[in-house]
């Protein structure tokens, strides 16, 4: 807890060469980026629960996708003689050296 002003004052510090940075390149002056920068604060403010929500949604449904990618990869393993019967019923007799071929590449793969 010792280090926090001296973190607070380098942050500070750094923010004003980003200021400083900003204004010498883009021409850009540091009332207009600090208004840019509190008007913005203000729109993520008013629709913070949007935010949290479209996010909550996203990362549930990424993570939901992964699940079943995984609970479908350990059915297909668990069950890829029964995949391999079936393969080979529903292609007949007259394609059976076609469908060995290519179990045997996917299995090399």
């Amino acid at each position: 807890m010792d280090d926090w002003p001296m973190l607070q004052k380098q942050i500070g510090e750094s923010l004003n060469n980003v200021y400083g940075w900003i204004e010498g390149t883009f021409n850009y002056n540091i009332d207009k980026q600090k208004a840019l920068i509190h008007k913005t604060e203000v729109k993520i403010m008013s629709s913070g629960t949007e935010v949290v929500g479209t996010t909550f949604g996203a990362v549930s449904s990424m993570a939901l996708f992964y699940i079943f990618i995984m609970i479908f990869t350990f059915f297909i393993l668990f069950y890829r003689k029964l995949l391999f019967g079936f393969a080979l019923q529903a292609f007949g007799k007259d394609n059976e050296a076609v469908v060995n071929d290519v179990v045997a590449n996917i299995r090399e793969f």
